[in-house]
């Protein structure tokens, strides 16, 4: 990773509504601008469908989770395990509406700390990094020692 990337601190995240959908939060990128955010969603978030709409990016479990994937699906192997990457639309609206393609990727944990976070999704929200540019990081993501 380039050393001008900090790590913000695991915090819990805040896409969660019911006590039994958790989530834990971390972002990549220089100072204010945060280019990518690293995900794990409990498993009582399954089948947990939002419209990618004003703040909501996706709250997946796996790739079972992902309802509009788009066409363009990728299947590689990460340090953590297999990843799946693929392209979805992310609208924004305030006075008017602004669509972004945004490169997700959906790494199944070989070995998950706790068996109720079986994945890492990875995702560059509004589409600040190319999907070629979110799979260099994934690939650079390995386990804690």
């Amino acid at each position: 990773m380039p050393q001008s990337v900090e790590v913000d601190k695991l915090r819990p995240g805040t896409e969660t509504s019911r006590l039994t959908c958790r989530s834990i939060v971390a972002s990549l990128g220089p100072g204010r601008d945060r280019f990518v955010q690293l995900k794990a969603f409990s498993t009582g978030c399954r089948g947990r469908q939002t419209p990618l709409l004003n703040g909501r990016h996706g709250t997946y479990v796996s790739f079972h989770d992902v309802a509009n994937h788009g066409s363009s699906v990728d299947h590689f192997d990460t340090k953590l395990g297999p990843a799946t990457s693929f392209e979805q639309t992310y609208t924004e609206c305030t006075n008017s509406c602004k669509e972004f393609s945004e490169p997700v990727i959906l790494i199944e944990l070989r070995a998950p700390r706790s068996p109720a976070y079986p994945t890492l999704m990875l995702i560059s929200q509004n589409g600040i990094l190319s999907g070629p540019e979110l799979r260099d990081y994934a690939k650079t993501v390995r386990p804690a020692p």
